[in-house]
């Protein structure tokens, strides 16, 4: 599972990172037309988080995930 052809395997198929060294240029690659997808280590170092609009949106992303997932 870790090795480098097998993690650009698991992150084309799944569409996110993997901390195994050598996965970013295939997870860059993969984000390319989505460059807010990239996060830096200076993203994790300042404790920076993402949230979809206002809480009021993601009551509704969850309902909505949580009906995919019951379905």
């Amino acid at each position: 599972m870790l090795r480098p052809e097998n993690v650009k395997k698991n992150v084309e198929y799944i569409g996110y990172p993997m901390p195994v060294r050598g996965s970013e240029d295939t997870y860059a690659a993969l984000v390319e037309p989505f460059p807010q997808c990239l996060v830096t280590a200076d993203d994790l170092r300042d404790d920076r988080y993402f949230r979809n609009g206002t809480a009021e949106g993601e009551r509704h992303r969850d309902a909505a995930w949580t009906d995919v997932k019951a379905g």
